[in-house]
């Protein structure tokens, strides 16, 4: 009887192991499938870029586009971190406080693909700088360490109307101030040079009236030579000569600076 039930009991474990052999290797497969297929999910949104979150990052809606400002104050950037993360497309404002004094100045070089450096900023002073390309850039003042930031910049979301607008309408800032400063600085250069024509005509007017002055002494030193044609030059004369000599080749020499410069 007891040998019955031990080959029944055998039989039945045998039975229960090979179902749940045949069973477990179904499992298997399907689960195999579905970790692949899981883990190439994950790679694959690995690999993507990050996108812009506006509620992490550090730019502002100003005028309906994205800006971040760097305001120079006591020496340092009033308000902004050491590192910032913006957008594809965000315009970057650069002021120095009316309160620095009059003799500070700053000048920033940035390490993106064209090595760019800003214009010399003294009190009151505005340059912007557009942030248009995706990674790290940094930047910084060499004469001034708290005057420096690493900027991530990341893309955006194009199928996001409303973010595409905002840095578009960046871009269309940061052109427009560019378009402004070039034809201001074409202004001033002009002014200038008016200014240094202006002064030259003076300095020449000064010179003519000069020389002709010494050209009338010079006839009335004449006129005491005696009847024997004996001409003895003076040291007042030579000095007056000399004098002459020096101013016109100084006037030449500054003009042609200036011309040059």
């Amino acid at each position: 009887m007891s040998r019955r039930n031990n080959r029944k009991e055998e039989e039945a474990d045998d039975e229960e192991e090979l179902v749940f052999d045949r069973n477990e290797i179904k499992k298997r497969a399907v689960v195999q499938q579905e970790v692949v297929i899981d883990t190439t999910e994950k790679e694959e949104e690995k690999n993507q870029p990050a996108i812009y979150n506006i509620d992490d990052g550090s730019a502002r809606i100003i005028d309906g586009a994205f800006q971040i400002n760097f305001i120079v104050d006591d020496y340092e950037f009033k308000d902004v971190e050491e590192h910032v993360i913006i957008p594809k497309g965000c315009l970057a404002k650069f002021h120095v406080s009316v309160d620095m004094p009059k003799t500070f100045e700053c000048g920033f070089t940035f390490e993106d693909k064209d090595t760019t450096v800003s214009e010399i900023l003294t009190k009151g002073d505005t340059w912007f700088y557009l942030f248009d390309t995706v990674g790290d850039i940094e930047f910084g003042d060499d004469d001034n360490d708290e005057l420096g930031c690493i900027v991530t910049v990341l893309d955006i979301d194009e199928t996001d109307k409303k973010i595409a607008k905002q840095t578009e309408k960046a871009r269309k800032k940061y052109h427009k101030w560019c378009d402004r400063r070039e034809k201001e600085q074409k202004k001033k250069e002009q002014k200038e040079n008016a200014q240094l024509k202006k002064q030259m005509k003076i300095e020449e007017a000064a010179e003519k009236r000069y020389l002709k002055d010494a050209e009338k002494v010079a006839k009335k030193e004449a006129k005491k030579v005696n009847g024997d044609f004996n001409f003895e030059v003076s040291n007042d004369d030579v000095q007056r000569q000399q004098a002459v000599s020096e101013s016109l080749a100084m006037f030449n020499a500054m003009r042609e600076s200036k011309l040059q410069g």
